[in-house]
């Protein structure tokens, strides 16, 4: 047997476009909680004090998700890492009230 020839593919594309804030206002507004997280952590680690009020929301957004999804265990998890995000105890206090 003769070895396969690997296929020219063009180079990877920049993850979210050319503007990643746009890109995660959109997966916010549409729902799309997850990918608006993975965005907003990411640009989190760029400038913390701009883009963390955004990830709460996104945060708070997969959590009600899951809930309604009947997903409790991972719902624990998102109010964990809010809680680690924020130190915010207070909020875990009421979020854990609908657990």
């Amino acid at each position: 047997m003769g070895k396969k020839k690997k296929k020219n593919r063009p180079g990877k594309k920049a993850a979210y476009g050319h503007d990643p804030v746009l890109k995660a206002g959109e997966h916010l507004a549409a729902g799309r909680f997850r990918q608006a997280v993975d965005i907003y952590k990411m640009l989190c680690k760029t400038d913390r004090d701009s883009f963390l009020a955004p990830l709460k929301a996104a945060y708070e957004g997969l959590y009600r998700q899951r809930l309604e999804k009947g997903l409790f265990e991972e719902a624990a998890m998102v109010v964990d890492q809010l809680e680690k995000l924020s130190g915010d105890s207070a909020f875990h206090e009421r979020v854990t009230l609908y657990l």
